[in-house]
């Protein structure tokens, strides 16, 4: 993934944090996904995250995030569930995809 350098362009701010995903959906395919990652940044709208299966843009995902605390030893402090839309699909060299998920609804568990 190419990073850029200039100054922010997106509505809101992202948090370039590494906490766990839970992912729940169906990939290009139509299989049934459910795989337990980590996220690779967070925002009030959206976030990014890698997979190994082959996703569609515009496929609806279920996610949970699983918010760790630094003060607390690590442990969980929250979870947020969420359901949201492919809006972009970045192929990386490793096999994996980059997907671009915007949030259309989320609650705390």
């Amino acid at each position: 993934m190419i990073e850029y350098a200039g100054p922010e362009r997106r509505g809101k701010p992202r948090i370039r944090e590494s906490f766990p995903v839970k992912v729940m959906g169906k990939d290009s395919s139509g299989q049934s996904i459910e795989a337990e990652i980590q996220l690779e940044n967070l925002s009030a709208s959206g976030l990014y995250l890698s997979l190994q299966q082959k996703v569609a843009n515009g496929a609806r995902l279920r996610l949970i995030v699983h918010f760790i605390s630094p003060f607390n030893d690590k442990k969980l402090a929250a979870r947020v569930s969420a359901q949201g839309i492919v809006v972009r699909v970045e192929p990386r060299p490793n096999g994996t995809q980059g997907l671009a998920v915007a949030f259309k609804s989320h609650r705390f568990l």
